[in-house]
C-alpha cells in the first residue's frame, strides 16, 4: 500500500462574501509533496477550484501543510483521476469554513520617488501650517495682553488723576477752613479788643456785632478754643453793656441787651453743666 498524506489548505478568498478556508484532505504522499514543491501556488489554484468553484482568490495567499505516514483503509478513494489522485477523496476529508467579514490582505508597495517627495512635501506643509497656527495664537495672545496692559494703566492713570483732584480738593478746603478760621479769630480779637466806646449807639452796634459772634459757636468739651473765645467775648459783652447802662437814655433797648446777656449767660452754664455731666459719664464707663 502505498504511503498516504495529510494535506491541509488555509486561506481567504471571496465567494459571497469573505470566506476563510481550513479544509484538509487525505491523499497519496507521491501527490501531497506538489503542495511544498516549486509550482505549489498551482497546484493549490487548482485545489481550490476544485473545491470551491466561483471563489475569487489570490493563491500566494493561501498556505498548504503537509503531514505524511497516514495510514488509509480506503483504496479506492486516491484511485480515478489526476486531480482525484492529488486532492483526494470527499469522503475523507475534513473542513471547517469560517465565513467572516475580513479586511483583504493588502500587499506592500514600493513608493516611486515622487510619492515619496510628495510625502515629505506634505509632511514639511503640514509642520509649517501647525507652525503659522501656533505663531497666530501667540500674536493674538500679545495683542490681548497689550491691549489688557493699556487699558490698565489707563485705568491706573485715572484713578491717580482722581485720586490727586480729591487731595487738591481737600487741601483747598482746609487752607479755606483755616483762612476763615484765622480771619474769624482776628474778627473775634477786634471785638474784644475794642475800646473806642464812647456814645450809646457806639455800644449798642458793639453788643449787636458780640450777639452775632456769640451765636456762631459751637460749645463743647471738645471745642476748647471756641469756648475760650467765647467766654472772652461774653466777658466783653458784660463790660459793654455796663458802659450802656451809664450812657443809655433808650430804657427799651436797654432791656433789650440785658435780656440778651442773659441768654448767652445761661446758654454758657448750661454748657459748662452738660460738659460736666458727659465727663463724669464717660469716667464711670472706664
Amino acid at each position: 500500500m502505498e504511503k498516504q498524506a495529510k494535506v491541509t489548505v488555509k486561506g481567504t478568498g471571496q465567494l459571497n462574501g469573505s470566506k476563510t478556508i481550513n479544509k484538509t484532505v487525505t491523499m497519496d504522499a507521491s501527490m501531497a509533496k506538489h503542495f511544498t514543491g516549486g509550482s505549489r501556488y498551482d497546484v493549490i489554484e487548482d485545489f481550490v477550484r476544485t473545491h470551491y468553484p466561483g471563489m475569487k482568490f489570490n493563491p500566494k495567499n493561501f498556505s498548504a501543510n503537509v503531514i505524511y505516514n497516514v495510514s488509509s483503509n480506503d483504496n479506492t478513494s486516491n484511485k480515478g483521476s489526476f486531480l482525484g489522485r492529488i486532492f483526494g477523496s470527499n469522503n475523507d476529508e475534513e473542513e471547517e469554513i469560517e465565513e467572516r467579514v475580513t479586511k483583504p490582505k493588502v500587499e506592500k508597495t514600493k513608493l516611486t520617488e515622487e510619492q515619496k517627495e510628495l510625502l515629505r512635501f506634505r509632511d514639511e506643509e503640514d509642520k509649517r501650517q501647525a507652525k503659522l497656527k501656533d505663531e497666530e495664537y501667540q500674536r493674538a495672545n500679545k495683542i490681548k495682553e497689550d491691549e489688557f496692559n493699556r487699558q490698565h494703566k489707563l485705568n491706573l492713570d485715572e484713578l491717580n488723576k482722581i485720586e490727586q483732584q480729591r487731595i487738591n480738593k481737600e487741601t483747598e478746603r482746609n487752607l479755606l477752613k483755616s483762612n476763615n478760621e484765622l480771619s474769624r479769630i482776628e474778627k473775634i480779637n477786634s471785638l474784644i479788643d475794642f475800646h473806642n466806646l464812647n456814645s450809646a449807639q457806639e455800644i449798642e452796634t458793639h453788643l449787636e456785632n458780640l450777639l452775632i459772634s456769640i451765636s456762631g459757636f459751637s460749645l463743647s468739651k471738645e471745642h476748647k478754643n471756641e469756648n475760650f473765645y467765647n467766654d472772652k467775648m461774653i466777658n466783653k459783652y458784660k463790660i459793654c453793656l455796663e458802659k450802656l447802662k451809664v450812657v443809655s437814655q433808650n430804657p427799651e433797648r436797654l432791656k433789650y441787651f440785658i435780656k440778651e446777656y442773659k441768654k448767652i449767660r445761661n446758654k454758657r452754664v448750661l454748657g459748662k453743666i452738660i460738659g460736666f455731666i458727659k465727663s463724669l459719664d464717660a469716667s464711670n464707663q472706664q
